[in-house]
């Protein structure tokens, strides 16, 4: 149908075919699955899993590793303005700040080049610190939104934050991968080059009838844009391979935990995104 829907359940059967359950469909079977959620919803630790028991067909290195994965947490809040009372007052469109609270702010409006929408959006982002210490708030996240609202008034008095047309707070638990696999430290300047130690993807199942792959930056040497394409061309030269083995169900070379990795894709520029 073309429309996207959270899976709910991966399982495998006993002669190997994999069956995919998305929320609201019919169980698919795909030869091929490949997850990139973040590693506490895959392994079931969250309030929102993949359920199946495609985890019992994991390797148990893979498993010791992926249970070491770390995120940093923070909060993210929306503010709606009414044009015809308020103007954004500022030159920029975005803004990062690197103490306190409030460590970013975006005219998410003029940031996307929108018109003649009803309201001026406004995005906030918290840092790192604050999403710890309110880590198990439950919504409706009063104690962090008076904190950065606090914050945003002593940084930006310019705009009437008390006092929003709407606002929306939400809880960002896996914002930023603070350890990777293994408890790996990443490297937030790292950029596209011949090495890395990160395998850039895990096989969570293999057969002759299906492979199950997860990657995602936490399988990658940094946790930046560099990293995620990183890990999209290890999973691509996995698949590449799987689909070209005539022994489907021995497992690959690159996609057990710890295997190392090349590329020969040329320097890209990176995106960097700093843990704050």
């Amino acid at each position: 149908s073309g429309r996207g829907a959270s899976v709910d359940d991966v399982s495998v059967s006993a002669d190997g075919e994999a069956s995919v359950l998305a929320k609201g469909g019919e169980p698919l079977k795909p030869s091929v699955v490949v997850l990139t959620q973040p590693v506490s919803q895959v392994l079931g630790a969250s309030k929102f899993p993949v359920r199946g028991n495609f985890l019992n067909h994991t390797e148990d290195a893979v498993l010791t590793g992926l249970k070491k994965v770390q995120y940093s947490s923070r909060f993210a809040v929306a503010f709606f303005f009414d044009p015809s009372k308020v103007a954004w007052p500022y030159s920029w469109a975005a803004r990062y700040f690197d103490k306190g609270d409030v460590r970013y702010v975006a005219h998410d409006t003029a940031k996307r080049g929108a018109k003649d929408e009803a309201m001026i959006s406004v995005v906030v982002h918290s840092g790192v610190p604050l999403g710890m210490e309110f880590l198990e708030e439950e919504e409706p996240f009063t104690a962090a939104a008076d904190r950065l609202l606090k914050d945003l008034q002593t940084k930006l008095p310019e705009l009437p934050w008390s006092s929003p047309q709407g606002m929306k707070v939400q809880k960002w638990k896996y914002s930023q991968v603070y350890k990777g696999i293994g408890g790996s430290k990443l490297a937030p300047d790292w950029v596209w080059s011949s090495e890395a130690s990160a395998p850039g993807y895990v096989e969570l199942f293999r057969s002759e009838k299906s492979l199950g792959l997860l990657a995602g930056d936490a399988l990658a040497p940094a946790s930046n844009f560099e990293g995620c394409v990183y890990s999209a061309h290890k999973a691509a030269e996995a698949l590449k391979s799987y689909f070209g083995s005539p022994d489907k169900g021995k497992h690959g070379s690159g996609g057990g935990y710890g295997s190392a990795g090349g590329s020969g894709v040329g320097d890209r520029a990176a995106e960097k995104r700093s843990d704050l």
